[in-house]
């Protein structure tokens, strides 16, 4: 039986992050992490992929840059 020291329920942006900075913090851990997904990526969004104003801010804090199309609505 193989064993984990962290389980992430779920690899949407909550999951995704959290074990990006368990990698940041502790590379050690990634062999030791398990993450959980019902759904299989890549998938649909009701909200078409639409990325509010804050996203952009919270990924640069995270070291993570996007490029994606901008459309104002």
């Amino acid at each position: 039986m193989e064993r984990f020291e962290v389980i992430i329920v779920g690899s949407g942006p909550g999951g995704s992050c959290t074990a990006m900075n368990i990698h940041r913090l502790d590379s050690g851990l990634v062999k030791k992490t398990l993450i959980l997904e019902k759904a299989t990526h890549p998938r649909e969004k009701i909200c078409g992929g639409i990325l509010s104003p804050k996203v952009p801010l919270l990924l640069h804090k995270l070291g993570l840059e996007i490029e994606v199309p901008v459309y104002p609505v």
